[in-house]
């Protein structure tokens, strides 16, 4: 195997930066990254959905902020692995158009670049897993390949990752011919998931570049149990106080900054304007059928439409739609995310 670089070094204490890609594979599905320059609308209230708790004060009656995009820096737990991108802003008043992406914009800003084609698979943990070796899904040969040395029947193959935070770790990739040609991970596998604290839930991706370098990441399950790691990001038993500061520079036609964790939050907070103002531009009403994708199994990556009902139209454009699949009901949504 080729020699494994480094991953980019950390920009602060407790955090580490990741790529694009490996930030959108380790992110929740549907995830994206603005860029400098783009142009955004913010929504506080879909901010304080992220700490999982109500804010400390009435947000303000604007419900969205037009912004323009002006850094961002991508990185990773190091204790919990999750990724998080932190996205700095200035307001822009009335619909001033935005000027074009400057030539730099901060070191850390990920600018726009070919896609490098990083092949990954993610996997829920079982029991087994966890508490004994891992089972490599038989498909997925293009990110892990069965080895291909032969002894005694069973094919061994010693192979080196990176996790997200840039740490090298050694396994033992076994093939069993017979009986029940298993693919597992077994020698270094049980140190690597006591180290992270894995539990029966949790998502294991692992990626590999072009070049063949392997990366492991990890997706957890159980938010709840982040404080058990002293989880570096919003603590849901807190007010949200960095929400209310984003809220009042914002307001206030100050630049401001926040931090946006995929995996917490439950769909984006900020925006393309051009999707919102498409979106206002519809006629929603009560009765009309719309349709929203959904990830259907993120370990096959496989995605399908869901079709349902406009229910109730809300004042409040965060969530502004109810909608009834079938017999169950969804939760009120963004009317952005819908496509009638």
């Amino acid at each position: 195997m080729a020699t494994q670089q480094p991953l980019p070094p950390a920009d602060c204490v407790g955090d580490n930066t990741v790529d694009r890609d490996v930030w959108l594979a380790c992110a929740a599905p549907f995830s994206r990254i603005p860029t400098v320059g783009d142009e955004v609308d913010y929504f506080p209230d879909g901010h304080i959905e992220q700490h999982l708790s109500a804010a400390p004060q009435p947000l303000p009656a604007q419900h969205r902020f037009h912004c323009t995009v002006t850094d961002v820096s991508l990185g990773v737990d190091d204790k919990t692995d999750e990724v998080f991108a932190k996205i700095s802003l200035r307001p822009r008043p009335g619909r001033a158009a935005a000027p074009p992406p400057g030539p730099g914009g901060s070191s850390n800003s990920p600018a726009p670049s070919p896609p490098q084609k990083l092949r990954y698979f993610t996997k829920e943990l079982s029991q087994t897993d966890v508490y004994a070796r891992f089972r490599i899904p038989l498909d997925n040969e293009h990110v892990l390949p069965i080895p291909m040395v032969d002894t005694d029947g069973v094919q061994r193959q010693d192979v080196v990752m990176r996790d997200t935070s840039g740490k090298s770790w050694r396994f033992s990739k076994t093939y069993s011919v017979n009986p029940s040609k298993q693919h597992s991970l077994t020698t270094g596998w049980l140190d690597f998931a006591k180290a992270k604290r894995l539990a029966a839930g949790d998502k294991i991706v692992f990626m590999r570049r072009p070049n063949g370098d392997l990366i492991v990441g990890v997706r957890r399950l159980d938010v709840p149990r982040y404080p058990l790691f002293d989880f570096q990001g919003p603590d849901p038993d807190q007010p949200a106080q960095d929400v209310m500061e984003a809220v009042r520079l914002a307001a206030a036609g100050r630049p401001f900054t926040v931090t946006y964790f995929p995996r917490q939050a439950a769909v984006e907070f900020i925006v393309p304007r051009s999707e919102v103002d498409d979106a206002l531009a519809t006629s929603w009403e009560p009765g009309a059928l719309v349709r929203m994708e959904v990830m259907e199994d993120e370990n096959r990556q496989y995605t399908m439409w869901v079709v349902g009902r406009v229910e109730a139209i809300r004042q409040n454009i965060w969530r502004m739609l109810e909608v009834l699949k079938l017999s169950s009901r969804l939760p009120s949504i963004g009317l952005m995310t819908f496509t009638p």
